[in-house]
């Protein structure tokens, strides 16, 4: 199984990643120090406590995003406007308001460019995007999204 990442994506993942191993080395390094100042009390010291919680928390981090890293797949997005994919946007009429999502990649990571944007950008794994890939313009999506069912009526895809 892969996980599927437009190549914006996978940098943020791999800057992610090296973040996330910084702050492994810096739990580390905190460990290490709590270590020199109670030596013979470690059962009761709460920095060198804190400092293994920090260090599990962030090891399993990485772990998760390492992994991902190693089932990656770049893809480009469909030059085609004609279907719904990862890569397009997609403006949908829902409930009277036009609204355009954005189809990403398996994750997607905060990132100031994504901040500032007005555009909703999902993951395909999204249940909206689940409804929205694969159909074209004029076409009606209907599914469940969260308890209600919701419906999308594609205005344009590019």
């Amino acid at each position: 199984m892969y996980y599927y990442f437009l190549k914006k994506d996978i940098i943020a993942l791999e800057k992610k990643i090296n973040e996330v191993l910084e702050e492994t080395k810096e739990a580390g390094k905190k460990i290490g120090e709590s270590c020199e100042v109670g030596a013979d009390t470690w059962h009761d010291n709460f920095d060198y406590e804190e400092a293994v919680r920090q260090m599990s928390m962030v090891s399993s981090h990485l772990k998760q995003l390492t992994n991902i890293r190693n089932k990656a797949k770049v893809i480009s997005p469909n030059k085609s406007n004609d279907k719904v994919s990862i890569g397009k946007t997609a403006v949908c009429l829902v409930d009277g308001q036009e609204i355009a999502y954005t189809i990403g990649s398996y994750i997607i990571l905060k990132d100031k460019a994504n901040e500032q944007s007005n555009q909703k950008i999902i993951s395909y794994i999204s249940p909206i995007a689940k409804l929205l890939i694969h159909h074209s313009v004029g076409e009606i999506c209907e599914g469940l999204i969260g308890k209600n069912n919701k419906k999308f009526k594609i205005i344009s895809i590019s």
